[in-house]
């Protein structure tokens, strides 16, 4: 993996992972109390190399949701949102004219 290093106001450092294709696939911040990188999106990625998830979590709780998307000849067609315990939260559909 690959990583960048950003300051942010208020000075806390993020860190931006590549994968050997050069696509991102995770940004975390370091935990100042104890000291260990956590999340705060993971990407995955399809074969064309488009984004088909994203995990996103809240700052200080271990609660997350699931965004997933959907392509047609990519273009994004559609995103749903997940709860934690995988419960549906929202939809948006996407239309191209």
């Amino acid at each position: 993996y690959k990583y960048y290093l950003c300051h942010c106001f208020p000075l806390k450092s993020y860190y931006y992972y590549y994968d050997s294709k050069n696509r991102l696939t995770d940004v975390v911040h370091l935990n100042e109390f104890n000291e260990k990188m956590l999340p705060d999106y993971i990407f995955e990625h399809n074969s064309a190399g488009l984004v088909t998830q994203m995990t996103t979590t809240e700052e200080g709780g271990s609660y997350y949701y699931i965004w997933k998307y959907t392509y047609d000849n990519a273009l994004r067609t559609s995103e749903k949102c997940f709860s934690k315990e995988r419960r549906l939260m929202g939809t948006i559909q996407y239309e191209y004219k």
